[in-house]
C-alpha cells in the first residue's frame, strides 16, 4: 500500500468540497489531504482463440489464407456449415508437431520396455555411444 499526498488547491473548489474530505482524514494547513490508495491488479490469461476460415472463403481466396497462415504461424480451423471440419497447418508447424509426436512415442515405448524389464544398462549405452563417436565398433 502506497501513501501519496494530494494538493487540493490544484483543483477548482466546485470539484472538491474540502470540509467533506476532512472527515476522518488528516489535512494540513496548506489544504493538502493525505490519502492512501490500494490497487489490486488481477491478470488472467485467456487462451488465444484459433483463427477460423469458412470453407467458402478458403475456396475463393486460398492464396490469402495460406499467406495468413504463414504470417501468423498458428493453425487455422476450417469450418463447413458452421462446424469445424479440418485444421490447416504451415509446413513448419506440421513438421514440428510430427517430430514432437515421434519423440513422445519413443519415450512411451522406452517406458514400456523398462517396465517389462527389457532394454539396456546405461553404462552399456554410453560405452557404445562413445565407441560410435570415436569412429570404431564396440
Amino acid at each position: 500500500m502506497a501513501a501519496s499526498r494530494l494538493n487540493l488547491d490544484r483543483f477548482p473548489r466546485h470539484y472538491i468540497e474540502l470540509p467533506h474530505y476532512q472527515k476522518g482524514r488528516p489535512v494540513d494547513s496548506e489544504g493538502t489531504l493525505e490519502i492512501s490508495l490500494s490497487v489490486r491488479l488481477e491478470v488472467t490469461s485467456m487462451a488465444k482463440l484459433p483463427d477460423i476460415i469458412p470453407i467458402t472463403d478458403l475456396r475463393q481466396d486460398a492464396a490469402a489464407a495460406l499467406k495468413h497462415l504463414k504470417l501468423s504461424r498458428q493453425p487455422v480451423v476450417i469450418t463447413q456449415r458452421g462446424r469445424a471440419a479440418a485444421v490447416l497447418l504451415s509446413m513448419e508447424a506440421y513438421e514440428r508437431s510430427e517430430h514432437e509426436r515421434q519423440l513422445l512415442h519413443l519415450l512411451a515405448r522406452g517406458e514400456q520396455e523398462i517396465t517389462a524389464g527389457r532394454g539396456f544398462e546405461l553404462d552399456e549405452v554410453l560405452a557404445e555411444a562413445d565407441a560410435l563417436l570415436a569412429g570404431g565398433p564396440k
